[in-house]
């Protein structure tokens, strides 16, 4: 029996990816890192570590989309949490599964998970974050979004 395989791949936009994983690396599960990481040795640590990430972020993305053999939905989690029950719509719709109303309410109502962190120090993206991390990260984001596009225009 041959199982045609389709899938759903979810895409973190790579400035909150390489910040969560700093954040988990330097401040546990739920936790931060404390500005104190992002400074150490003038900055270098974080940026070396926010260029290899970025990059790894890239690649695998790209190996997602360019390797798949079948049909495949990507999804942006910014999308996800802002728009869940469309996005919802969107992937049961492309598994060509039937949920009743009920299913969605219960999803939305259950959407939350216990392994958050907790919003700290406002808005840390602006903070850590030079100009050139962020010339850097959104070349490899706009590489990456237009291939998908190109490659898969779902």
């Amino acid at each position: 029996m041959r199982v045609n395989l389709i899938y759903i791949t979810l895409f973190r936009d790579p400035f909150d990816s390489v910040l969560a994983e700093f954040n988990r690396r330097s401040g546990g599960h739920i936790g931060h890192a404390s500005l104190e990481k992002f400074r150490k040795n003038g900055g270098k640590v974080w940026q070396e570590f926010a260029m290899n990430k970025g990059k790894e972020w890239e690649r695998m993305n790209m190996e997602w989309v360019q390797n798949f053999q079948g049909p495949l939905l990507v999804i942006l989690y910014n999308d996800l949490v802002e728009n869940t029950e469309k996005e919802l719509r969107r992937m049961v719709e492309f598994l060509e599964i039937s949920v009743t109303q009920v299913n969605i309410d219960c999803v939305m109502q259950h959407k939350e998970g216990i392994y958050r962190r907790k919003k700290k120090n406002g808005n840390l993206k602006k903070h850590v974050y030079n100009s050139f991390l962020t010339s850097v990260i959104n070349k490899r984001k706009s590489r990456v979004m237009q291939y998908v596009k190109e490659a898969n225009p779902r």
